[in-house]
């Protein structure tokens, strides 16, 4: 959905007609999508990263128990 924000606010962009005004608010869009990509990425990114410390720690209990049951 972003993307395509971004892609109209772009094209229109193009248009010679467009106010001052007109100019910054699709410009701010733009920024704001761009930045909004970006922050979407990282967060991707840090659950990506929790999954895996999730999974490494369910691993380490079962190696505890496993070491625990054989004492």
């Amino acid at each position: 959905m972003t993307l395509l924000k971004l892609a109209a606010a772009m094209k229109a962009l193009e248009d010679p007609k467009l106010t001052k005004t007109d100019i910054m608010r699709l410009r701010t869009l733009i920024q704001t999508s761009t930045i909004y990509q970006k922050r979407f990425a990282e967060y991707v990114g840090y659950r990506r990263i929790e999954r895996k410390l999730v999974k490494t720690d369910e691993l380490l209990e079962q190696i505890r128990k496993s070491s625990e049951e054989k004492k």
